[in-house]
């Protein structure tokens, strides 16, 4: 637990959060108080922001269609074409751009493999890495599936997985768990899925039940009203389970918001079930039509859409659109044997509509998620070392497309749409769209929640990023407070000459402005509330010079259980738009 002083008595005025001391030569400006400098033109500044698509060009063989540049494609915007300001295309995990200064210079490698274009070799900026998650599902899955898909998946992570990439493994068993954290090095998550394939899969029990009430529903002497009871009982429980499937899908998605880089997700299951007990409704009509005929409602189909989850998918792809994570969803059990018309069942054969039934409702739900959110899927087959080596084409060979928005923060999603111009369709000879990928949509996130997300992503998966160049000190002075906890003092240190300091005024003064976040997670699990405070300082003329040496300490009081604590402090640069993100485990108490 932490709790940061937003407010105390006069006794306490040391505590306060704002207490901001500058440290070095100009540390007489920061007792001064507030400055009434105008501050008009620090005020007046706006964030550029940009939106990037990635986009795969793929030839009717599935290979990257390579050397395209920003004139052979067409972006829109809610079906606004709208003007792509960045570009370039990543080949074989090389960065290559047709625009001069788009690729940063990098003193290694450097050589031209098509004319015109240089091609460099870099180390993989923090907002260009691929994340890639890693996420199986036992509670819908097969355990001889899953075991069988484990191998091929093993392989992808040698051969196409690199130690520029991160990796994290996840497992869902009616709640999420953290198999593996975010790490550079893949053959431990490799390692890691061999424990995994010692856990039963929930499947197993949902493909006992559906064979009984199959055969109920095929027994003629059996009451229409009793088996459609069943069959109620049956969707009803599936369809509970999916709405926490969902849920743990969801919320991982959103605890990847604020990560910075590329966001895959990889997820393998046999399937989801768009709708729970499709399949046992189509069998319920197809034996109300030929034994109960005089009888027999045909509402059925009706009765079954209550148990549909066709929105909770598309707010689960919504929220993956959002924050920029692609699936992958791979369905590990193969081509489905599904056989409704076994002959050890007795009574009625049903047709094998149910059994397409069955499969299209599991596959669905996983290929939505898929083409959606600009992600690809394996389904329907056993060669899943093909389907790996196309997700792999998408991990390095793709291009990248920014445009800058008319708008800022609306919080509105928008739809996006990719194509290429007809000129290139017929220099490549495609003839249709389908041959050009990428998520749909995007969210229009405020800078608040950028930041907020940021910062619970880099607390919880404990990535950083500090271009500031800020950096956190734990004072000596612990005072124990009632109830278990502390009061313990950090120092959250920014040097001022990596910050954009705005001339205001007439006499020559400088602005600093920032905002600092601060979250902390507990031993126990807990996470604080975000909280956000401002600071700022104005530096007049004759000291500018000294104060960009020196670095300016912005002091938290904070509040803490016993033990250890992770603290997550981000800062951002108000007028530059610059934002760095440090996480430090702090020991509390004894």
């Amino acid at each position: 637990m932490v709790r940061l002083f937003r407010q105390a008595p006069a006794s306490h005025a040391a505590y306060l959060i704002a207490g901001l001391l500058l440290i070095g030569a100009v540390a007489a400006v920061a007792q001064e108080g507030p400055s009434e400098t105008p501050r008009a033109v620090f005020e007046e500044s706006v964030h550029v922001k940009v939106v990037n698509v990635q986009v795969f060009v793929r030839d009717k063989d599935g290979n990257p269609v390579t050397g395209l540049t920003r004139d052979d494609f067409i972006l829109r915007e809610d079906k606004d074409p709208v003007t792509i300001t960045n570009f370039y295309e990543i080949e074989d995990r090389v960065k290559v751009s047709d625009v001069p200064g788009l690729v940063p210079e990098d003193p290694e490698i450097r050589f031209v493999d098509r004319p015109g274009l240089e091609r460099r070799r870099q180390i993989v900026p923090e907002d260009e890495r691929l994340n890639l998650v890693i996420y199986i599902d036992h509670m819908n899955i097969r355990p001889q599936n899953r075991n069988r898909v484990f191998r091929y998946v093993r392989e992808f992570l040698r051969k196409d997985v690199t130690r520029d990439d991160r990796v994290m493994l996840l497992s869902y068993n009616r709640s999420v768990k953290v198999e593996r954290d975010f790490t550079s090095d893949p053959q431990m998550i490799a390692n890691a899925l061999y424990d995994l394939e010692k856990h039963t899969g929930g499947r197993t029990q949902w493909d006992s039940d559906r064979a009984d009430i199959i055969r109920d529903i095929g027994e003629e002497d059996r009451f229409y009203e009793y088996v459609q009871g069943r069959v109620r009982i049956y969707s009803q429980s599936i369809y509970n389970d999916m709405q926490f499937t969902l849920d743990g899908l969801k919320d991982t998605v959103i605890s990847l918001a604020g990560l910075p880089g590329r966001k895959a997700f990889m997820y393998v299951s046999d399937g989801l079930p768009m709708r729970a007990g499709a399949d046992l409704w189509e069998a319920l009509d197809q034996r109300g039509r030929a034994v109960d005929s005089l009888s027999y409602n045909q509402n059925s189909y009706l009765d079954s859409l209550q148990y549909d989850s066709s929105r909770r998918f598309s707010d689960l792809v919504d929220t993956a659109n959002a924050n920029e994570v692609s699936f992958y969803t791979i369905v590990a059990a193969g081509p489905m044997g599904i056989n409704s018309r076994d002959a050890s069942m007795q009574g009625m054969a049903f047709t094998s509509n149910i059994d397409s039934v069955a499969r299209d409702n599991v596959h669905s739900s996983v290929m939505y998620m898929a083409d959606e959110t600009g992600g690809q899927y394996i389904v329907n087959t056993n060669n899943f070392r093909d389907g790996l080596n196309r997700i792999a084409l998408d991990f390095t060979s793709y291009y990248s497309l920014g445009f800058q928005p008319g708008h800022a923060g609306t919080g509105r999603k928008y739809k996006l749409h990719v194509e290429l111009t007809p000129e290139a369709k017929r220099r490549l000879g495609l003839k249709r769209d389908r041959y050009v990928r990428h998520r749909l949509s995007y969210r229009d996130k405020s800078i608040d929640t950028e930041m907020t997300e940021g910062t619970l992503a880099a607390l919880k998966l404990g990535y950083e990023k500090n271009d500031l160049d800020i950096s956190l000190v734990k004072r000596e002075e612990i005072r124990r407070e009632e109830q278990g906890l502390y009061t313990v003092h950090v120092d959250v240190r920014v040097p001022i000459g990596e910050m954009t300091l705005v001339p205001v005024g007439t006499v020559g003064d400088h602005l600093l402005r920032a905002r600092v976040w601060v979250q902390a997670l507990a031993s126990n699990g807990d996470i604080s509330p975000p909280q956000v405070e401002p600071f700022e300082l104005t530096i007049p003329p004759e000291d500018l010079e000294r104060a960009k040496e020196s670095y300016y300490t912005y002091t938290l009081p904070l509040i803490m259980k016993e033990g250890d604590q992770r603290l997550t402090i981000a800062v951002r640069d108000e007028v530059a738009g610059q934002t760095a993100f440090i996480t430090r485990t702090l020991r509390v108490g004894a």
